[in-house]
């Protein structure tokens, strides 16, 4: 039960559990509030990232920060129950929830029953060499055995301003999955 405000870096960084043997490592982050994150770096510094085998975060409250709400990688974690609101503020090819370590053996994550909201709403200039979207939960290259359900994702219209025009982003999304195998998504209302 902890509330983090006005942070200049992230918020919390767990590692634990033993990737190899997949013994849980049994941490938690739970009914914590992380509000006006990552104030001093744009990119992938984050309010909770978690890695590892077995980290629970649950029941937090994310908002208001530059890049990802929840940055992840490793096995078997849980990530339920958190209500997750304007993030992804300075980046493009962002997520609320992300995921992107590359790597076919992190499997078991499962993500439910998670509330996220206003991903990415300010008009930003969009750089084109990269992806422009702009996802409630992001699963990047490789991201494998994955379940997403039961969430609430309202992802409206994402406008990004380029040669002084703004225009809708193409390819932001409620659930992006791109390039895993064997993620099982179900049961998520996408609303926008």
């Amino acid at each position: 039960d902890t509330i983090l405000h006005h942070m200049d870096n992230a918020g919390v960084i767990m590692y634990g559990g033993n990737t190899t043997t997949l013994k849980s490592s049994n941490l938690k982050v739970e009914n914590s509030t992380f509000v006006d994150f990552n104030r001093a770096m744009a990119a992938f510094v984050t309010a909770i990232k978690i890695s590892g085998v077995g980290v629970v975060v649950k029941n937090n409250v994310i908002a208001h920060g530059p890049s990802q709400g929840l940055l992840w990688s490793g096995n078997d974690h849980v990530i339920v129950g958190n209500a997750i609101q304007s993030v992804c503020l300075e980046m493009f090819d962002c997520g609320a929830i992300y995921e992107s370590q590359r790597n076919w053996a992190m499997r078991g994550t499962v993500i439910s029953n998670n509330f996220i909201s206003e991903v990415g709403r300010v008009e930003t200039v969009c750089n084109v060499r990269t992806s422009c979207g702009r996802h409630a939960i992001y699963m990047d290259a490789l991201t494998d055995g994955v379940t997403v359900r039961d969430n609430i994702l309202v992802q409206p219209a994402v406008l990004a301003v380029g040669n002084g025009n703004p225009h809708i982003i193409d390819g932001s999304s409620a659930i992006m999955n791109n390039g895993g195998r064997d993620n099982n998504i179900v049961h998520n209302l996408c609303v926008g």
